[in-house]
C-alpha cells in the first residue's frame, strides 16, 4: 500500500463527507463545479481533491478514486509509483535529481527537496510549522521584492549623509503570528477597505543578526530580535510598547532616515539594522464602531501611530550602512520615546 492511500485511510473518509456536503453548498449558492476544475479530483472530476490541515494538495478526492489510479513517479522516464510522502517522486533520490537537474523547483528553505507546499518541502513545511520563532529568508539584491524595497527605501531617504543598502532578509513568521495578523486584517476589511503602507521603524540591535547569521538572540537588551520574534509584541528589556506622544503603542515611519535616528548596532557589524514594515489601517476618516476591536491610530506627517501590535506587521530586516559614520549612535535605554 503506499503513502498516499495510508493518507487516506488516515482521514478521507471524513473528507469524502467534507466533499460531499462542499459540493452540495456549491450547488445550492448557483455556483458551477466546471468553473474551478483545477481544484476536482482528477479521477472522478466530481468532488474536491483531498487536503490535509498542513496545506498538502492530494490529486483526488479520497482513498476510491486513489485506488482507481496509481500515478508514476514524477521524474522523466521512471515508471515507478509515485508517492506522496516524496512529492510524487518514487523515492527521496528522484525527489533530489529533480531539483538537481532543472525538472522541480528547490525548497526555499533546505535546497535540496522539491517544492511541495508553497516553496517549502514536505519536511520544511512540517518542521517550520511546528517553530514558534520567524524565519530569515536572504534575498538577492536583484531579486524584485528586495528591488521593489530598495527603491522605496533609497526614494524615502531624507537624510544628509549617504546610505548604502548591503542585505535584504524577508521575515516569515510562523504561522500562529501569520494566522492571527490575517484574522485582524480580515477584521478591517469588513468594516472598511483597508489601507496597507509601508513604514521603517529601528532600534537596537546588540547581535550580528543578519550579518553572520540568521539565528535570533536571547539577549533582552537586543530590541530587534525581540521585536521580530514577537512581531512588535515585546520591544528591549521586556517592554510591551514604545512610548510618546499618542501614548503606549509602536511609532514608526515612513522615512527610514527618521527610523535610522534610533537605529544602535554591535561595533563588531558594519551594519545598521531597520525593519520594513506593513501597517494595516482604516481609510482615512473612517472611524470604527466601539466594539470592533480595532487599534487606534494616527498618522502625523512621517509618523505613524498604531495602539496594538495586530496593525503592523515587520516584513523585511535590512542591513545599511552610512560611510561617514564612525561609530554607531542612536537612542539607548528600556523604551523610546516618540515626538
Amino acid at each position: 500500500m503506499t503513502s498516499l492511500l495510508k493518507d487516506f485511510f488516515s482521514g478521507g473518509r471524513r473528507n469524502n463527507k467534507d466533499s460531499k456536503s462542499s459540493s452540495r453548498d456549491r450547488q445550492h449558492s448557483g455556483g458551477s463545479l466546471s468553473s474551478s476544475q483545477q481544484d476536482l479530483c482528477e479521477v472522478c472530476g466530481r468532488r474536491p481533491k483531498y487536503v490535509e490541515k498542513t496545506g498538502l494538495v492530494h490529486p483526488y478526492c479520497g482513498r476510491t478514486c486513489a485506488r482507481a489510479h496509481q500515478s508514476t513517479c514524477k521524474y522523466p522516464s521512471c515508471n515507478n509509483p509515485g508517492k506522496s510522502a516524496f512529492s510524487g517522486y518514487c523515492g527521496p533520490g528522484h525527489a533530489r535529481d529533480a531539483v538537481q537537474h532543472g525538472h522541480a523547483l528547490p525548497c526555499a528553505e533546505c535546497g535540496r527537496q522539491p517544492q511541495a507546499i508553497g516553496d517549502l518541502c514536505l519536511g520544511c513545511n512540517n518542521s517550520i510549522g511546528k517553530s514558534n520563532e520567524p524565519r530569515l529568508k536572504e534575498l538577492s539584491l536583484q531579486d524584485p521584492k528586495a528591488d521593489s524595497l530598495i527603491t522605496h527605501f533609497y526614494h524615502q531617504w531624507k537624510g544628509s549623509e549617504p546610505v548604502k543598502i548591503g542585505k535584504v532578509y524577508e521575515i516569515r513568521l510562523p504561522r500562529s503570528i501569520a494566522k492571527a495578523r490575517e484574522g485582524y486584517s480580515s477584521r478591517l476589511a469588513a468594516l472598511e477597505m483597508p489601507r496597507q503602507i509601508q513604514t521603517f521603524y529601528s532600534t537596537q540591535c546588540i547581535c550580528d543578526l543578519g550579518t553572520n547569521s540568521t539565528k535570533f538572540c536571547t539577549w533582552q537588551s537586543c530590541g530587534i530580535c525581540a521585536i521580530i520574534k514577537s512581531a512588535f509584541a515585546i520591544f528591549e528589556f521586556g517592554a510591551k510598547s514604545n512610548s510618546g506622544r499618542f501614548g503606549s503603542g509602536v511609532y514608526s515611519y515612513l522615512e527610514p532616515s527618521l527610523a535610522d535616528r534610533h537605529a544602535v548596532s554591535t561595533i563588531s557589524s558594519s551594519y545598521r539594522v531597520m525593519l520594513a514594515c506593513e501597517v494595516n489601517l482604516l481609510p482615512h476618516r473612517v472611524q470604527p464602531p466601539i466594539s470592533s476591536e480595532v487599534v487606534q491610530s494616527h498618522e502625523d506627517g512621517p509618523l505613524v501611530f498604531v495602539s496594538g501590535a495586530e496593525a503592523i506587521v515587520p516584513k523585511y530586516l535590512i542591513l545599511y550602512s552610512k560611510p561617514s559614520t564612525t561609530s554607531p549612535t542612536g537612542s539607548h535605554g528600556r523604551v523610546s520615546v516618540y515626538g
